[in-house]
């Protein structure tokens, strides 16, 4: 992969034209669209399971299962934000992470970054860990049919997740692509 250098936008004569922000709305919107998306992203997997493995269904047992159906879930997650962070990198930016719970109803990871981007730029950004991991897991039920149901933890939850990323993609999308974009934590200067 070849790092793209971004020089720092000189924003002198440049003004704010909107900004999208994480209002308690959006958080309990997303919330309830994540909460489908574990639905729909479950059907959608095990079809593929069914696809490449010929089995109807799958079977967690009880025991070590637990563990490590802990870890992925919260491995994804971590992963989920790395790959954002990853994605800064290669546009210039220097990412940093946290936690933080919104509205103290959702808790949340993120990635975060000083840099400002062009809109293009920050929908790949966006879009990054839900297509890599994605392609990932439907990659390994493939290769692996027989550890495939171990994908579905790292498929649904990151696919079911990504549901803010895809509202801020939508979002920025209505601007034309010279738009430069500042993430601010919770909320996105444009």
């Amino acid at each position: 992969m070849t790092l793209i250098k971004q020089h720092p936008f000189n924003l002198d004569g440049r003004k704010e034209i909107g900004k999208l922000e994480w209002s308690k709305k959006v958080v309990v919107t997303l919330m309830g669209m994540g909460t489908l998306g574990l639905f729909a992203f479950g059907f959608f997997f095990i079809a593929l399971y069914t696809l490449f493995t010929g089995e109807v269904g799958f079977n967690f047992t009880i025991g070590g299962a637990v563990y490590i159906s802990v870890a992925l879930f919260f491995g994804t997650m971590v992963l989920h934000e790395l790959i954002h962070g990853v994605f800064m990198s290669v546009y210039g930016g220097k990412p940093s992470y946290g936690a933080g719970i919104a509205y103290f109803i959702h808790p949340y990871l993120y990635s975060t970054t000083k840099t400002v981007f062009l809109r293009n730029q920050l929908v790949v950004i966006a879009l990054a860990p839900l297509v890599v991991i994605s392609l990932v897991a439907i990659g390994i039920m493939a290769a692996f049919p027989s550890i495939a149901h171990w994908m579905f933890i790292p498929f649904v939850v990151n696919a079911s997740g990504a549901v803010g990323d895809l509202w801020l993609t939508r979002n920025v999308l209505r601007f034309p692509k010279h738009v430069l974009m500042e993430d601010r934590k919770s909320r996105l200067i444009i």
